[in-house]
C-alpha cells in the first residue's frame, strides 16, 4: 500500500459539486482506496478556464492504495465527466 494525494477541481454549482463529489468517491471505494483525509477547500478562482469556468470547487484527499489500483483510479478520473480536473501523485518519501 502507498500513500497518494489526490486534488478534484468540480463545478461550482450545487448539483455539479455534489453529483461530482458522489462519483469520485464510489470510483474511490470501487478502486479500494482508504481515504485518510478529506478536505473541502471551497470555491476558488482559477489561473486559466477550464471548459469555459473561471471558478472551480477543489476537494483534496489523503489515500492508501494498490499502485496498480492508482492506475485504474486515475484512468477512470480521466474518463469522468465530472472532475474539470484532477491531479494524483505520490506521497511518499
Amino acid at each position: 500500500m502507498r500513500k497518494y494525494e489526490l486534488t478534484i477541481i468540480l463545478g461550482t454549482e450545487e448539483d455539479e459539486t455534489s453529483t461530482g463529489k458522489r462519483q469520485v468517491e464510489a470510483l474511490l471505494q470501487k478502486t479500494e482506496a482508504k481515504v485518510k483525509k478529506n478536505d473541502d477547500l471551497s470555491v476558488r478562482e482559477l489561473a486559466y478556464p477550464i471548459k469555459k469556468r473561471y471558478k472551480g470547487h477543489y476537494y483534496y484527499y489523503e489515500l492508501e492504495m494498490d499502485p496498480a489500483k492508482a492506475l485504474e483510479l486515475e484512468e477512470q478520473l480521466r474518463l469522468s465527466d465530472s472532475p474539470l480536473k484532477h491531479l494524483l501523485i505520490n506521497a511518499e518519501d
